[in-house]
């Protein structure tokens, strides 16, 4: 079962507990996975999520190794 979670409006500022938690389920996710597999995930909550670089940096850290972030 995968759980609902209610996303702000258009307006809001990213959730940075959202992209907490989100990090914690890709990584029980990746834990499942070949070794020599990688995931690549554009970078979460900046641009449209009004996030600043540093303020995301910090959840960023508690990747898997395996986690390829792409900023542009």
């Amino acid at each position: 079962t995968v759980p609902l979670i209610a996303c702000g409006g258009a307006r809001d500022a990213a959730d940075l507990g959202l992209i907490g938690y989100s990090i914690e389920r890709l990584n029980y996710l990746i834990a499942y996975m070949r070794e020599s597999h990688r995931v690549v995930l554009n970078y979460p909550g900046i641009g449209n999520g009004r996030r600043s670089v540093e303020e995301v940096v910090p959840l960023l850290e508690r990747l898997d190794v395996r986690v390829v972030v792409c900023y542009r």
